[in-house]
C-alpha cells in the first residue's frame, strides 16, 4: 500500500513540475508541438486525405458490392481510384470558379489603391473642415505610412522579387512533396483500415490498462466519426452560403457579386470568423466605385450570417458535430491561436469531442452522486 502512494505521489509531482514548466515556457513548448507537427506533417496529412477520401469510399464499395463480385481487394482499389477521381473533381471545379474571382479581387484591390488614398484624403479633408480643432495629423501620417507600405509590399524591387520568388518555389516544392507523401500513405491507410485498426486495438491493450484502452479507443472511435460528420456538411454549407449570397447581391444590384460571393463561399469553410474576413474584404472592394452599396453589402452580410448561424449552421453542422455556436467560436479562437489556419479548419471537429467527453464525464460524476 505504502509502495502505491510513493507511486502515486511521484506521479503527481512529475505532472506538476511538467505542467509549470508548460506554464511558464509556453513559447518553447509551442514550439516543440509545431516543430513535431512538421515533422509528422505528411503523415497528419495523409490521414486528413484518408478520411476525406473514405466517405465516398465507403459509398462506392457498397454500390460495388451490390453490383459486382469482385474480390474485396479489388473492390477497395476500384472504391479508392474513384473516390479520388471524384475529390480531384470538386476540388478542381472549386478552384477553377475560386481562383480567377480572388485573383480579380487581388487585381482590383491593387489597381484601386489611389482611389482608396483620394477617397480616404477627402474623408480627412471633410472631417477637418466640421471639426477645426480636430487634430488629423497622425492619422494622416498613419494612412499615408500604411499605404507606403501596402505599395511596397505589392511592387517589390528586383533582388526582392527573386528571393520571394526562390522561397515560394522551396516552400512549394516542399508542399508538393508532403502531398505525394501523403497521398501514397492515405492510399495504404484506406487498404489496410481494418488491419490498422485491430493493430491500433492491440497496441493499446497490450500496453495499457483495460479501462484506459477502451478510453483511447473511445476517443479515436470518436474523433474519426465527428471528423466524418463535419467534413461534408460544411462544403454543403459553404456553397449555400455562396449561392444565397450571390442571388441577394444581384437583387440589390451590388457590384462585383460574382467575385465576392465566390470568396464568401471560400472563406465560409472557415468556420464563424470566415465569412467576416470575406466581409470585409468585399466591403474594401465596393467602397471605391459605391460607398452607399458597400453599406447595404456589410448590412447585407450581417442578415445572412444571422441566417446562415440560426437555419444553415443548425441544419448542416450544428446536428452533426453536435456543438453549441457558442463553443464552437472559443473553439475557432483557441485553434487560430496555436495553429493558424490549420488550426481553424480542425477546431470544430477537436472542439466537439472535448464537449462531448465533458459532458460524458459530468453524466457520469452526477450519476455517482445521485447513487
Amino acid at each position: 500500500m505504502q509502495n502505491i502512494d510513493i507511486k502515486k505521489l511521484g506521479i503527481l509531482i512529475f505532472s506538476a513540475i511538467v505542467f509549470t514548466f508548460a506554464i511558464f515556457n509556453l513559447n518553447i513548448v509551442l514550439a516543440i508541438l509545431k516543430f513535431i507537427i512538421a515533422v509528422l506533417f505528411p503523415l497528419i496529412l495523409a490521414i486528413f486525405i484518408a478520411f476525406i477520401l473514405n466517405i465516398p469510399m465507403k459509398y462506392f464499395e457498397k454500390l460495388l458490392n451490390r453490383k459486382s463480385k469482385k474480390k474485396k481487394k479489388l473492390k477497395r482499389v476500384i472504391a479508392i481510384v474513384l473516390s479520388v477521381l471524384l475529390v480531384i473533381f470538386i476540388t478542381s471545379l472549386l478552384l477553377l470558379i475560386v481562383i480567377p474571382e480572388i485573383y480579380s479581387i487581388i487585381k482590383t484591390l491593387i489597381n484601386n489603391i489611389p482611389l482608396y488614398e483620394d477617397y480616404l484624403g477627402n474623408f480627412l479633408l471633410s472631417l477637418k473642415e466640421q471639426f477645426p480643432n480636430l487634430d488629423l495629423k497622425e492619422i494622416n501620417t498613419y494612412f499615408n505610412d500604411a499605404f507606403t507600405d501596402i505599395k511596397n509590399g505589392i511592387f517589390l524591387k528586383a533582388p526582392d522579387l527573386i528571393s520571394f520568388s526562390i522561397e515560394v518555389a522551396k516552400n512549394a516544392i516542399g508542399l508538393i512533396t508532403s502531398l505525394f507523401l501523403a497521398i501514397i500513405l492515405s492510399f495504404n491507410i484506406l487498404m489496410e483500415k481494418e488491419k490498422l485498426k485491430k493493430q491500433l486495438n492491440q497496441f493499446c491493450y497490450a500496453y495499457l490498462k483495460k479501462e484506459k484502452a477502451d478510453k483511447v479507443i473511445y476517443i479515436i472511435k470518436l474523433f474519426s466519426k465527428k471528423f466524418s460528420d463535419f467534413i461534408s456538411p460544411v462544403y454543403i454549407e459553404a456553397v449555400l452560403f455562396g449561392i444565397i449570397c450571390y442571388i441577394s447581391m444581384r437583387v440589390l444590384h451590388i457590384p462585383y457579386a460574382g467575385e465576392i460571393s465566390c470568396l464568401v463561399g471560400f472563406m465560409a469553410f472557415i468556420p464563424v470568423v470566415g465569412v467576416y474576413i470575406g466581409m470585409i474584404i468585399g466591403g474594401i472592394l465596393i467602397v471605391s466605385t459605391a460607398p452607399i452599396k458597400a453599406l447595404i453589402f456589410i448590412i447585407l452580410m450581417f442578415i445572412l450570417k444571422e441566417v446562415d448561424s440560426n437555419i444553415l449552421y443548425p441544419r448542416f453542422i450544428g446536428k452533426a458535430v453536435g456543438l453549441p455556436a457558442i463553443w464552437v467560436l472559443v473553439s475557432v479562437m483557441i485553434g487560430a491561436g496555436l495553429f493558424g489556419l490549420l488550426g481553424m479548419l480542425f477546431a470544430v471537429p477537436v472542439g466537439s469531442i472535448i464537449y462531448t467527453l465533458v459532458l460524458e464525464d459530468i453524466k457520469k460524476k452526477n450519476n455517482k452522486k445521485d447513487s
